[in-house]
C-alpha cells in the first residue's frame, strides 16, 4: 500500500511538472503563417510596424474605431471574415494580431500581451470612439485596455473570469492555480472599468462555461449579458445573426452618447 501510494506521488509530481514546465503549450495555440500572406482584399491595410501588428479596414465615413482581439488558437488573419457584418458598423476596424502569432518571433506571454496591446491602442492617437470586441483569450486583453484607458464601449465574446480560473476548472485535479505564470484576472480589471460592457455567451460553451459570464456580467459597473440557448464556444458566431443585431444596437447607442 506504501509503495503504491509512493508510485503514485511520484507520478503526481511528475504530471504536476509537466504542465508547469509546458502550460504555454497548453494555452496559446499560434498559426505561424506569415501576417503578409493572409489572403485579405486589396482595401485592408497591414501593419507590422514596431510590435504593432493588424489589419485596417477604413470606413468611409468613419464614427470611431473598432479594435478586435482574437482567441487563443489561429491568427487574426481567420477572423477577418467577420468584416463583411462589421462594415456596417461605419467604424474603421482593426483586427490585432499577437506577439509569437503569425510568424513573429516574440515569445507569447501575459505581458507581452497586455504591453503590445497597449502599444497598439496608443498608436492610434484617436479623437473619435473606440470600442473594443474580444474574443475569448482576446476578451481579458480588451477588458485590461478598458480597465486602463477610456473607451466607449466594451464587446466581450465568450469571456473567462481570469486563466487561473479556467485553468483549474479544466485541470480539477491539479494544483493549476499555484503555478500558472499567465492567470490574466479579468475578474480583478473588471471592477475598474468604467465604459459600458455587452457579453456574448453562448450556454453550451464546452470551453469557458458560461457561468464565466455570468458571474463577470455582476463585476461589471455597466454590463449586459446576452446569453444564446443553442451555441457554444466556436460557432456562437456562425449562423447568428442574433449576435451581430446586439453588437449593432450597442455601439449605436453608446457612439450617440461620444462628445
Amino acid at each position: 500500500m506504501i509503495k503504491l501510494f509512493v508510485a503514485f506521488f511520484i507520478f503526481f509530481i511528475f504530471v504536476v511538472t509537466l504542465v508547469s514546465v509546458f502550460q504555454k503549450n497548453l494555452i496559446f495555440f499560434p498559426d505561424k503563417t506569415p501576417l503578409s500572406s493572409c489572403h485579405y482584399s486589396q482595401d485592408l491595410i497591414v501593419n507590422d510596424d514596431k510590435g504593432v501588428r493588424y489589419y485596417k479596414w477604413k470606413a468611409p465615413e468613419s464614427k470611431g474605431t473598432l479594435i478586435h482581439f482574437h482567441g487563443n488558437a489561429g491568427r487574426a488573419c481567420d477572423r477577418l471574415y467577420l468584416l463583411e457584418v462589421f462594415k456596417s458598423y461605419s467604424l474603421d476596424i482593426i483586427f490585432a494580431e499577437y506577439p509569437g502569432y503569425a510568424e513573429n518571433k516574440n515569445l507569447v506571454g501575459q505581458k507581452k500581451l497586455l504591453e503590445n496591446a497597449s502599444l497598439l491602442f496608443s498608436s492610434l492617437n484617436s479623437e473619435k470612439p473606440i470600442f473594443l470586441y474580444g474574443e475569448s483569450l482576446g476578451s481579458s486583453i480588451s477588458t485590461f485596455l478598458a480597465s486602463k484607458y477610456s473607451v466607449q464601449g466594451l464587446i466581450l465574446q465568450s469571456p473567462f473570469t481570469s486563466l487561473k480560473e479556467l485553468a483549474q476548472k479544466i485541470y480539477p485535479f491539479l494544483p493549476v492555480k499555484w503555478f500558472i505564470r499567465y492567470p490574466l484576472e479579468q475578474d480583478k480589471w473588471a471592477a475598474t472599468v468604467n465604459a459600458p460592457v455587452l457579453i456574448l455567451h453562448g450556454v453550451n460553451d464546452e470551453i469557458v462555461p458560461y457561468e464565466m459570464g455570468q458571474k463577470l456580467s455582476t463585476i461589471f459597473k455597466d454590463s449586459k449579458l446576452v446569453s444564446f440557448d443553442n451555441k457554444a464556444h466556436n460557432d456562437i458566431t456562425l449562423n447568428n445573426p442574433k449576435l451581430f443585431e446586439e453588437v449593432s444596437r450597442f455601439i449605436n447607442r453608446n457612439i450617440s452618447t461620444s462628445p
